[in-house]
């Protein structure tokens, strides 16, 4: 990822998806909007805020980790192989959700 120019937290008005979990966005969700530059690109990284609260609550990124989905579901897995979380043909998304119940983090 290039250099974010803006953030933003929106409602989104359609739907959209996440550029992390590749879950679903729905009408009315918010979500936060990064605007980057990359080489001469400029684009919208967005991220749903299921990822946005695991990327908070288990520091899935060192500062200086560019978000990248592949990374993002490693460190997932990862989490979900620590407390014997069944990965199988489930989505990043439900992944997420099913580690902060099983920390009790689900409200934080």
């Amino acid at each position: 990822m290039g250099e974010v120019i803006s953030i933003r937290m929106p409602m989104a008005v359609k739907r959209h998806h996440c550029d992390l979990c590749h879950g679903q966005i729905a009408i009315g969700d918010e979500y936060i909007a990064e605007t980057v530059v990359d080489g001469g690109l400029i684009y919208t990284f967005k991220t749903c805020m299921t990822c946005k609260k695991m990327i908070r609550l288990y520091n899935l990124f060192e500062h200086d980790d560019e978000y990248d989905w592949t990374l993002f579901e490693s460190r997932v897995h990862g989490l979900c192989h620590e407390r014997g979380i069944s990965i199988d043909g489930k989505s990043a998304r439900e992944l997420s959700l099913e580690i902060m119940k099983f920390d009790g983090k689900e409200e934080e």
